[in-house]
């Protein structure tokens, strides 16, 4: 028989093996996730007829003559290369971009696809939707503290489930940052205005407002807003002349008043009252609550009142007045009796017996006969000192301060502003000066301290016929004196700025919490001097108090708690430090901690909840001279949210959207890449499974190590190329017909060998 017979045949085979797979690459066109296969062919053994022979010296080498026996399939091998994508807008279908597998699980072996046609079954399971077997990735790990979910890729793929009831649990805030500009340019405006004199002689008068921590009062947050007001008379750049002005929210004038004159006096006590008693001078004994005789003396009565002073007396304090009195010390007799002389004239007495602690041990009458009295009770001891007053008429009476001086300006009522040492303010009213003497009464002042009286003018001589006046209540218009068309109104702009924040208790309640800002500018506190600070406060809408906590806990100095949170932006706009500010009951005065302040708390315990404690970031705001805008566009607290939707990224992760409108990472999709992903063993439904050349699977996240990136809501289709396909189509069609030609034409050459018989 002729070999060609039989290399014809493994032709055909191999032909129709080409075809078989070209056959399955079309069907497969429009497959998702599907890889083309191509034939490769061998040769197989072949007829050696004559071996080869060496060169030799006189002749040369010839080749070895041999006849191939045919053709075999050397290997049918998968492309794997890139599908085209095609769009479905289905939020659970998937694509690779690059290498990887997903992973699906059937509960017993893994298998791998590039399949990504996933949806949902009734558990929420994410599925291949013509298997059933499960998606494989991670579970997202839920923080039992925080609440937070995290991915751990360092641990065991399972199955992803997405449940339709799934939770985000409340989350308390801790905290807030600030981003945004407060204003530099607030409060009331600088200015300058001309002034003519009798001499025809302009004077520039040039006035500005600063704040000082006398000005911040008794509520620093108040809806009012005082300001010292400095003057510059002889333009050389300082002040001449100090005042104040307070502002209205509006940036109406409510009071002000230029410090005519100042002085630093000690002031007394002085108790006023009024009597029954015919005018005329009367001896007195003054005592306090403990019993002791502060004051013993002589005082006037005067259209029945009188005023007794004395630097003993305290204002304030409660005293009792004894009138008509007479005061001495006797030794009680040996039968318990008390016996003494006095020059009140002869009648009927009110009278109180003190020990030598101040103790009363009697008060009640005694006659008084031929200048003489007895007082006899059981707990006078004999032998003892005793202190006898005698008086006809006893009051209790509250005590005032006093504050006497002499001033060089004209007799008349004028505005004045008493302080204490501290620069606290404890009067502000009217007192009267006649012939250069004033007197000024209050229960907040306190004998023997020492106070800064300063009167208040509404008007400033600059030089005869240039005389400014100053507004004390209005619109805040100065103008000259005798030419009121010559005025200028101080521009103000609020140094208030308020901006607000939702927060959250750890039961998901919520809160809403105002941060208030007021520019303090150039300003001094304590031995601190400042050019741009603003102090700052919170309190929430609902009425919680808030209180302020520095970074070491403390609520407060010294036992004075914080009143307000200080920041200090330097030259160029930026935050340089963050203080505390409280109100030292031991100086009276205002004061900055040392410990950085940017916390506050609240007790939310009427709602189920404790305290919460939120830290603000106020790195992020500047001061420019421009609108304020500051705001507070993140903080980390959260009311409890159920899963409305979900969607997939390219990292693979599953990104759930909650009912409170935040969004958390569910889980994240794993793939799988293979030292030779040619070397997987198709298992059928679009499915691969692990050979012996494969290689193990190395599993990752998408986009990591290798592997590719996902495209959500997108197909891979299949990488079947029809021109290519139909173009192997013909060459295996071509191929088959010339081997069955080799076949007939050798039965031909046979058929002629056995007619030779004929």
């Amino acid at each position: 028989m002729m070999r060609s017979l039989y290399s014809g045949i493994t032709g055909l085979k191999n032909f129709q093996v080409a075809m078989d797979v070209v056959g399955n690459n079309i069907s497969n066109v429009n497959t998702v996730g599907f890889k083309a296969s191509r034939v490769n062919f061998e040769t197989m053994l072949a007829q050696t007829i004559k071996a080869g022979r060496a060169p030799q010296e006189s002749v040369g080498g010839t080749n070895p003559m041999q006849i191939g026996l045919g053709s075999q399939v050397a290997s049918i091998d998968k492309i794997m290369t890139q599908g085209s994508f095609q769009n479905t807008g289905v939020k659970t279908d998937l694509a690779i971009q690059g290498d990887g597998f997903f992973i699906v699980s059937d509960g017993n072996a893994y298998y791998y696809t590039r399949a990504g046609a996933f949806t949902l079954d009734s558990n929420g399971n994410l599925i291949q939707t013509s298997t059933g077997y499960k998606v494989q990735g991670w579970t997202a790990v839920q923080d039992p503290e925080t609440g937070e979910r995290y991915i751990d890729t360092n641990r065991p793929i399972g199955d992803l489930v997405i449940s339709a009831g799934m939770t985000m649990p409340a989350k308390k805030t801790s905290n807030v940052r600030f981003e945004g500009n407060l204003n530099s340019n607030v409060g009331p405006g600088s200015f300058t205005i001309t002034l003519t004199d009798d001499s025809g002689v302009d004077h520039d008068v040039r006035v500005w407002f600063e704040k000082t921590a006398g000005d911040l009062g008794t509520d620093p947050f108040s809806s009012s807003q005082r300001y010292t007001m400095r003057i510059d008379v002889n333009n050389d750049g300082t002040a001449d002349v100090s005042g104040y002005a307070v502002f209205n929210e509006f940036g109406r004038v409510e009071e002000a008043g230029i410090y005519a004159d100042s002085q630093t006096i000690t002031a007394n006590g002085s108790i006023t009252g009024s009597t029954s008693l015919s005018d005329g001078t009367y001896q007195a004994v003054v005592l306090d609550n403990s019993g002791n005789v502060v004051y013993n003396g002589t005082v006037d009565v005067s259209n029945g009142s009188y005023t007794i002073s004395d630097p003993n007396i305290v204002g304030g304090n409660d005293y009792t007045v004894m009138l008509n009195s007479d005061y001495q010390t006797v030794t009680a007799n040996t039968d318990s009796s008390l016996s003494g002389t006095t020059t009140l004239s002869d009648g009927n007495y009110n009278a109180t017996v003190l020990d030598s602690s101040g103790n009363v041990i009697y008060s009640g009458t005694v006659d008084v006969s031929g200048g003489n009295f007895t007082i006899s009770d059981s707990d006078i001891t004999s032998g003892n000192d005793y202190t006898v007053i005698l008086y006809s008429e006893s009051q209790t009476t509250t005590a005032n301060g006093i504050i006497e001086g002499t001033t060089t300006l004209s007799d008349g009522n004028y505005q004045v502003i008493v302080r204490d040492s501290s620069g606290n303010e404890v009067y502000n009213g009217t007192t009267t000066v006649s012939n250069g003497s004033f007197t000024i009464s209050d229960s907040d002042i306190t004998s023997g301290n020492d106070y800064t009286v300063t009167f208040l003018s509404s008007s400033l001589t600059i030089a005869p016929g240039a005389e400014l006046v100053i507004p004390t209540s209005g619109e805040p218009r100065f103008y000259e004196a005798d030419n009121p068309t010559n005025f200028v109104q101080v521009d103000y702009t609020s140094p208030r700025y308020t901006t607000a924040v939702q927060v959250y208790d750890s039961l998901g309640n919520e809160y809403t919490v105002y941060y208030e800002f007021i520019r303090l500018g150039n300003t001094t506190i304590g031995s601190e001097s400042f050019k741009n600070a603003w102090i700052w406060r919170a309190y929430t809408a609902s009425g919680e108090p808030v209180t302020l906590v520095d970074e070491n806990g403390s609520t407060g100095v010294g036992g004075n708690n914080y009143i307000a949170g200080l920041v200090e932006f330097d030259e160029s706009g930026r935050p340089v430090q963050y203080r505390g500010l409280y109100y030292d009951s031991g100086s009276s005065s205002y004061a900055l901690s040392s410990d950085e302040l940017r916390t506050i708390q609240f007790d939310t315990g009427q709602n189920g909840d404790g305290v919460v404690t939120i830290t603000a970031d106020l790195s992020g705001i500047t001061q420019f001279s421009g609108d304020s805008t500051v705001n507070i566009p993140w903080q980390d607290g959260n009311p409890m949210g159920v899963l409305e939707s979900f969607a997939i990224n390219e990292q693979g992760e599953i990104i759930g959207t909650f009912s409170n409108g935040l969004t958390d990472v569910l889980g994240q999709i794993a793939l799988a890449v293979f030292n030779n992903p040619a070397g997987l063993m198709e298992v059928g439904n679009s499915l691969y499974a692990v050979s012996s050349n494969s290689g193990v699977p190395k599993i990752g996240a998408p986009g990591s190590g290798g592997r590719g990136t996902l495209i959500p809501g997108a197909l891979e289709m299949s990488n079947v190329d029809l021109a290519e396909e139909f173009t192997k189509m013909i060459v295996a069609q071509r191929g088959f017909q010339a081997n069955a030609r080799v076949i007939t034409t050798a039965d031909q050459i046979l058929n002629e060998l056995v007619n030779i018989k004929r």
